[in-house]
């Protein structure tokens, strides 16, 4: 019976043998599969790093553009006051003009009256010297 258990163990040897064959076969895959996924793993992470490189550059841009709009914005609101400031004082000197140009004709026509009044003076009184 020897023979029989022989027979009976080199095929229980054979079975085994063909069983880690394969189960070899399969480590190997799975050792292949993890290195693709580590390696796509380690390609998505540098992703995710650039991304957030490029999300924080981005919102440095936003805070200095924000800045930048609430700077001229500022400016805006200045320059609209100071134009409305200068606005008015052109009014006023415009206004102080034409009174000063109303008083030059009054007091022209005030100087031409009392020409007018001498001429006839001095008329008179070579008039009556004669």
């Amino acid at each position: 019976n020897k023979e029989g258990s022989i027979a009976e163990l080199t095929k229980m040897k054979e079975l085994l043998q063909q069983k880690v064959a394969e189960q070899t076969s399969d480590g190997a895959e799975k050792d292949s599969k993890i290195a693709d996924l580590t390696a796509k793993q380690q390609e998505l992470e540098q992703q995710v790093a650039d991304q957030q490189s490029d999300i924080t550059n981005k919102e440095g841009s936003i805070t200095e553009l924000t800045k930048m709009k609430e700077l001229l914005q500022q400016k805006v609101a200045e320059q609209t006051s100071d134009g409305a400031e200068k606005d008015s004082k052109i009014a006023d000197l415009t206004a102080k003009q034409q009174e000063l140009e109303q008083q030059v004709a009054d007091q022209q026509s005030n100087i031409e009256g009392k020409d007018s009044t001498i001429a006839d003076l001095n008329a008179k009184q070579q008039e009556l010297e004669q």
